[in-house]
C-alpha cells in the first residue's frame, strides 16, 4: 500500500484547531453560501454582522477549475475594497505544484504578489514562497517529513519589513489510532502542545502553551507576536483563539465535539481565563445548517458581557 504524502506545515493539527474555532461565532450573525455550477465553477458569498459594533462586512470568492489542464483560478473581493486572485498549476512536474497569488488593498495602497511552489513525495513535503510588495521581499520555507506514525516539521521566514533577521519554528509529533500530538517551539521560545483524540462520535482536543523561561532570542530581532502566530504555527493559532498571552504563565484550553447524528452536533470549549463556549449545530434540511453559539465569562457570571452568535451555512 502506497504511503500518503504528508500535509503542509500549516495544516498540522488542522482538525483540532478547527475544533477550537469553527462554529463559534461569538458576537456575530454570519451567513456563508456555497454555490457550485456545472461549468467547473464555484461561488462563495459570505456576510457578517457584529451584534455589538453594528458593523457589517461581506466577501465574494469565485473558483474556476480545469481538471484536464490541472489549472485552478480563484478570485476574491471584500466589502472594504480588498481584492485578489490566484492561479494554481497542479502537476507541473511529478509531485510539483506552482501557485501565483496577487492582492490589492485600496485602503492602505498595499500591493502584494506571491510566487509559491510545493513538492510532494510519499514521505515528505516541501513548500516555498516569495512574497514581494513595494517595500520588501520575504522568503518563506517549510517542510514536513514522516516515517510511520511519526513526523517532524519546520518553517522559516527571511526578510520582510523587519530586515534580514530570520524567523523559525519547529514541530514534532505523532499521528495514529485516532490520536494526534503536535509539539511546537518558535524562535522566541514559545512552547505549545496540541493533543487530540477521536473515538467514535466524540472528538476532543487539549492545547497547552507557555513561553520558556530564560530563553534568549536572537540578538537585534524585533518580533510581532501576532504575525509570528499566524505563520505556519500549528498550535499558536489555537492558543490565540483560547486567550493565550505572551508571558511565562502557562495557558491551556480544552474542547470537545459530540455528534449525535450526521445532522446534529454539539461542541464546547474552555479556556484558562474562565471563558466557556458552546456551539450547537443542526441541519435544518438538505443544504442548510444552522449554528447557535454562546460565550460565557465564568468570572463575571452576574456582570454581563456574555456573547451569543448565529451562523447559517447554505449550499446549493
Amino acid at each position: 500500500m502506497a504511503m500518503a504524502a504528508p500535509c503542509c506545515y500549516s495544516d498540522l493539527g488542522k482538525d483540532a484547531k478547527e475544533l477550537f474555532t469553527k462554529g463559534f461565532d461569538f458576537g456575530l450573525i454570519r451567513l456563508d453560501c456555497r454555490i457550485p455550477s456545472i461549468a467547473n465553477a464555484e461561488f462563495k458569498p459570505s456576510a457578517w454582522f457584529g451584534l455589538e459594533s453594528g458593523r457589517s462586512a461581506g466577501s465574494l470568492a469565485c473558483r474556476y477549475t480545469w481538471p484536464e489542464m490541472g489549472l485552478t483560478i480563484s478570485e476574491r473581493w471584500a466589502t472594504d475594497g480588498t481584492m485578489g486572485g490566484d492561479a494554481t498549476f497542479a502537476h507541473v512536474a511529478q509531485g510539483v505544484d506552482v501557485t501565483v497569488d496577487t492582492s490589492f488593498s485600496p485602503n492602505t495602497g498595499r500591493k502584494l504578489a506571491v510566487l509559491g511552489a510545493s513538492i510532494c513525495r510519499p514521505f515528505a513535503r516541501a513548500d516555498g514562497a516569495v512574497e514581494t510588495d513595494a517595500f520588501s521581499t520575504t522568503l518563506c520555507l517549510s517542510g514536513v517529513a514522516h516515517q510511520g506514525n511519526w513526523f517532524v516539521a519546520g518553517a522559516g521566514k527571511l526578510g520582510g519589513p523587519t530586515g534580514g533577521c530570520p524567523e523559525w519554528s519547529t514541530s514534532v509529533g505523532f499521528r495514529g489510532r485516532g490520536a494526534e500530538i503536535v509539539a511546537h517551539v518558535g524562535d522566541e521560545g514559545r512552547l505549545s502542545l496540541l493533543v487530540s483524540q477521536r473515538r467514535g462520535r466524540l472528538f476532543a482536543a487539549f492545547v497547552f502553551g507557555r513561553a520558556l523561561p530564560g530563553f534568549i532570542p536572537l540578538p537585534g530581532c524585533s518580533r510581532d507576536p501576532e504575525k509570528i502566530a499566524g505563520y505556519g504555527v500549528p498550535s499558536e493559532a489555537v492558543l490565540s483563539s483560547v486567550g493565550a498571552v505572551q508571558c511565562t504563565v502557562p495557558q491551556f484550553g480544552v474542547a470537545a465535539r459530540y455528534r449525535f447524528s450526521d445532522d446534529t452536533s454539539v461542541c464546547t470549549k474552555l479556556a484558562l481565563g474562565g471563558h466557556l463556549g458552546f456551539a450547537f449545530s443542526q441541519k435544518l434540511f438538505e443544504g442548510v445548517r444552522l449554528t447557535l453559539s454562546s460565550l460565557i465569562d465564568l468570572k463575571r457570571l452576574n456582570s454581563g458581557g456574555h456573547k451569543v452568535g448565529i451562523g447559517l451555512d447554505m449550499e446549493a
